[in-house]
């Protein structure tokens, strides 16, 4: 390759590598789909009643009057779905939580996606992220609540660590709750990786870029696209000037 092709390729890959970095760490949630067991309607979340059996990822604090998982319909993915029973249904059940197996680094952002529906009389869905503290405690570091449909929508909740310093060193969970009556459906919960760049985190830029795709009351409406970020000036000031110094190096 000639010397200048070479040194324009190696500015070009200097601004890739700066603009490339993705939002959104991703993170594995165990049963994610709620597949597991896999095996009959379970009533419960730890295989606490008879016959039940263990709901694998997920736990809740109190045994569960009427929540657990079943098969559809209208599953989003995979054939099973979570039912949760409200707060004022009944004596009400607990929420659901899952410790995941990540520790939270300086600088992690993370976007928390649940599709979930009313099933039957449920309102609204509380959403939340946490951490695990040194004595086993869960301190919630973000949280929402959104409004529920009769059909299966994907609702979302941002977090940045450098919002909530406190939790940085701890492992991350989620959490899920129905504060309302009757019983919601959930199903197909992830953390993606994002490529919206700068869409969360510190006070001065708590918004996404293009909130556009995301709809009204936390409603995904589009799958995110790519977003070309141009770099800040100083940046391209520092890329130009070496890539000046390589060319003129070579031309010699």
């Amino acid at each position: 390759m000639p010397k200048f092709g070479l040194s324009v390729s190696l500015t070009v890959a200097l601004l890739i590598a700066t603009n490339s970095q993705a939002a959104y760490v991703k993170i594995p949630i165990p049963n994610y789909s709620f597949e597991l067991p896999g095996t009959i309607k379970q009533q419960c979340w730890d295989g606490e009643k008879p016959g039940s059996t263990d709901i694998p990822g997920w736990s809740s604090d109190i045994v569960a009057i009427n929540s657990g998982v079943e098969i559809g319909p209208g599953s989003t993915d995979g054939s099973w779905i979570a039912f949760l029973m409200g707060t004022e249904q009944d004596k009400g059940d607990p929420s659901i939580w899952n410790l995941l197996p990540y520790v939270i680094k300086g600088g992690d952002e993370f976007v928390l996606t649940v599709d979930a529906r009313n099933n039957h009389n449920a309102a609204i869905l509380k959403i939340s992220f946490y951490y695990q503290d040194n004595n086993g405690g869960r301190i919630t570091v973000a949280t929402k609540t959104v409004e529920l449909t009769d059909t299966f929508n994907t609702y979302f909740l941002r977090f940045a660590a450098d919002n909530a310093p406190e939790s940085i060193g701890h492992e991350l969970g989620i959490e899920l709750d129905n504060p309302s009556a009757g019983w919601l459906g959930l199903d197909n919960v992830q953390i993606p990786q994002s490529n919206v760049p700068n869409s969360v985190g510190p006070s001065i830029r708590t918004t996404f870029n293009n909130p556009a795709i995301f709809g009204t009351n936390g409603i995904i409406t589009t799958t995110p696209s790519p977003v070309i970020v141009i770099p800040e000036p100083s940046t391209i000031a520092v890329l130009f000037v070496g890539g000046l110094i390589l060319l003129i190096k070579n031309v010699k």
